[in-house]
C-alpha cells in the first residue's frame, strides 16, 4: 500500500488525476420512491474570534479571505425513513455541538441520532470551538476570548439546523449513482527523523488513499441536484511562512465545492472528509495553493458525474453505535507536576488541567467513540467514522469489505482526538499522542492527546476495536 504519492511537481501539475468508472450504468427503478432536498447556509462568523486547527497561532482572526458555508442533504426514501448529512466549514464538530444538534432535530424534524450525519471539512482556517481541541490548552485565552467561541458554537448550531430545514422543506423525487476517481496531491505527513522520532513533513513513500468517491443526486429528468464527495487529505493547504494564516477561508474543499456549484447550475456540492489524519495537501502555500488543489479535485469529481456511473438505492437503513476507546494507563500525579513544570507552555496549561481532574476524581480513562452506518440500497455503505482518523482504516476497510461496499469517511459527528491505526500508535509522533522524550503512554508536548486534553493517549488495540465494531454494524439488519 505504500507509494500512492509521488511529489511531481507544482500546482495541478503535482496532481495526477483520472476517473474510474463504474460499469453499472444508472437505472432509476432503484431510486422509486426517493425524495432529497438540498440546501447551504453561510457561517463565517459575525464576530472575528480565534482560528481552529493550530495551537502555534499567537493572535485571533482578522478577516475574511473566503466564506465558510454549511451544506446539508435531506433524504426521504418514500417508507418514513428520513436522512440528512450535512458538511460544514469548520474544523471539528464537538461532542456538546453534536448533542445539541441531535436533540434540536429530533424536537423539530422527527429525526433520531443514526439519521444525522455531521461532517466537518476541518478546514484549519474555520473559527475555533470551545472544547474538544482544547483553546484554553492551545492559546490561554481570556474569558471574553472564550465567550465569543461559544457564542459562535451557537450560532453554528442553529446555521445547521437552518440548512437541514431548507433541505427537509425542499424534497423532490430524485435518483442515485455512484463513481469513483482518484486525486493525488495528497502526501503522508509522517517523516521519520531517526532515534525512534517521527514529525511533520512530506513522505512520498508513505501510505495514502487517492480514492475520490462521489455520490450524484439527478432529478428524474437527469439534472444535478447535489453531488457528494469524499478525499482523505486534511485541509491544511494555506501556509503563510512562519507567522500562519489569520483569515477564514474553507481551504481547497471550499474551492472545490464551489466550483463544482458553478459548473452545476442549482447543484450542491457537500465535500465529506476522508480518513485524512496522517495526511497533508502538497505543496502548501498561499490562498492560490489551495485554489490550485481545489480546482484539481473539482476536475476529478466533474469527470465522475459526467461519466459513467453505477446505481444505488436511498439510504433506507442507519445505526449508530457508540463504544469506548481506553487510554493508556494515566501517569501518576508526580509525572504531571514534573510536566506542568515544563518549558512548553501547552504542556503546562495541559498537566494543569491533568492535576485539577486528578483532584476533582474526575480524569477520563477512556474515549467515547461514535461510528455510524447509513447503507445505500442492499450492498453499499457509507461508514461514518470520529475523530481524526488515520488512513490505514480507510485501506483495511475496502480491502476486507470491497471498494464497491463500502465509503469510509472520517470526522463525523465529533472530533474528540486523533484516531491513530495500531502501526502509527506504536510509531509514536504527533497523531499517536506521545514522543520519545516520555515515552508511550504519556502526553508530549509535539503530541495531539495534549491539545485534546486527555491524561495518556490511547491504549493498544484501538484499531480492531474499530474494524470489529464497524463490522458488527454492517451485519445488523
Amino acid at each position: 500500500m505504500r507509494g500512492f504519492s509521488k511529489a511531481i511537481g507544482i500546482g495541478i501539475a503535482y496532481s495526477i488525476v483520472f476517473v474510474c468508472f463504474a460499469s453499472t450504468l444508472i437505472h432509476p427503478s432503484l431510486a422509486e420512491g426517493l425524495r432529497v432536498g438540498a440546501a447551504k447556509v453561510k457561517i463565517t462568523p459575525e464576530e472575528i474570534g480565534w482560528l481552529g486547527g493550530y495551537g502555534h497561532r499567537d493572535r485571533p482572526a482578522e478577516g475574511v479571505a473566503a466564506d465558510l458555508w454549511t451544506r446539508a442533504l435531506a433524504f426521504d426514501d418514500g417508507s418514513g425513513n428520513r436522512r440528512v448529512l450535512v458538511s460544514a466549514d469548520i474544523h471539528i464538530f464537538t461532542r456538546r455541538l453534536h448533542e445539541e444538534i441531535v436533540k434540536a432535530a429530533r424536537t423539530r424534524f422527527g429525526l433520531e441520532q443514526g439519521d444525522i450525519m455531521l461532517i466537518a471539512t476541518h478546514t484549519h482556517s474555520g473559527p475555533a470551538l470551545p472544547e474538544a481541541f482544547d483553546p484554553r490548552i492551545c492559546w490561554n485565552l481570556t474569558d471574553g476570548e472564550y465567550q465569543t467561541l461559544v457564542r459562535t458554537a451557537d450560532r453554528i448550531r442553529d446555521q445547521v439546523l437552518q440548512a437541514m430545514d431548507r433541505a427537509l422543506s425542499q424534497l423532490q423525487p430524485a435518483r442515485l449513482s455512484f463513481a469513483r476517481g482518484e486525486a493525488r496531491f495528497g502526501v503522508n505527513r509522517r517523516v521519520y527523523k531517526g532515534k525512534g522520532e517521527y514529525d511533520f513533513g512530506a513522505n512520498p513513500d508513505g501510505v495514502t488513499d487517492p480514492d475520490v468517491p462521489v455520490l450524484v443526486v439527478e432529478s428524474l429528468e437527469g439534472k444535478p441536484l447535489a453531488v457528494v464527495f469524499t478525499y482523505a487529505c486534511h485541509n491544511t493547504t494555506i501556509r503563510r511562512g512562519n507567522e500562519g494564516f489569520y483569515h477564514y477561508h474553507p481551504d481547497y474543499s471550499g474551492v472545490a465545492a464551489a466550483e463544482i456549484e458553478r459548473q452545476l447550475p442549482g447543484s450542491t456540492a457537500l465535500y465529506v472528509t476522508g480518513c485524512a489524519g496522517d495526511i497533508d495537501p502538497q505543496p502548501q502555500g498561499p490562498v492560490k495553493q489551495a485554489e490550485l488543489h481545489g480546482q484539481t479535485l473539482s476536475v476529478v469529481v466533474l469527470a465522475a458525474v459526467k461519466g459513467d456511473r453505477r446505481a444505488v438505492g436511498a439510504p433506507s437503513r442507519a445505526r449508530y453505535r457508540e463504544i469506548k476507546l481506553p487510554l493508556s494507563s494515566i501517569p501518576s500525579r508526580e509525572k504531571y507536576v514534573e510536566l506542568a513544570k515544563s518549558p512548553s507552555p501547552y504542556l503546562q496549561r495541559h498537566a494543569q488541567r491533568v492535576l485539577d481532574q486528578m483532584d476533582a476524581g474526575s480524569v477520563a480513562k477512556e474515549v467515547p467513540y461514535p461510528i455510524q452506518v447509513w447503507w445505500f440500497g442492499n450492498d453499499f455503505a457509507l461508514v461514518g467514522l470520529a475523530g481524526e482518523v488515520c488512513v490505514d482504516y480507510a485501506l483495511r476497510l475496502k480491502k476486507e469489505l470491497g471498494m464497491d461496499r463500502v465509503w469510509p469517511v472520517a470526522y463525523a459527528n465529533e472530533v474528540p482526538c486523533y484516531i491513530p491505526s495500531e502501526r502509527v500508535l506504536a510509531e509514536g509522533g504527533y497523531e499517536a499522542g506521545w514522543d520519545s522524550e516520555h515515552g508511550p503512554g504519556v502526553p508530549s508536548r509535539t503530541g495531539s492527546m495534549t491539545f485534546y486534553g486527555f491524561a495518556a493517549p490511547l491504549a493498544p488495540g484501538v484499531e480492531n476495536r474499530i474494524i470489529t465494531a464497524v463490522h458488527a454494524l454492517l451485519k445488523e439488519r
